[in-house]
């Protein structure tokens, strides 16, 4: 099953249908190169991010969202977060 698809829904044994609102999602090379067309121009958007992933990757996806309103919050490496 691909994500795509476990978004759509899944039959459980529970005996529910369950979904995710996700729209979309992108694993793949270059997919910061979608945030543009997911965050329409002038829309407001939360980056929210670790220190180790603002590191890795943060420069990128705030340039990346350089036709949006942007707020950001980067927690600090003194506690695990835990997603």
């Amino acid at each position: 099953m691909t994500v795509n698809e476990l978004l759509r829904g899944v039959d459980c044994a529970c005996g529910k249908h369950h979904t995710c609102p996700i729209e979309a999602v992108y694993i793949e090379n270059g997919a910061i190169d979608h945030l543009r067309d997911l965050c329409g121009v002038g829309e407001s958007v939360l980056l929210v991010a670790d220190e180790n992933t603002y590191a890795a990757a943060g420069a990128l996806t705030e340039a990346a969202l350089s036709h949006a309103r942007v707020r950001k919050h980067v927690f600090d490496g003194s506690t695990v977060l835990v997603p």
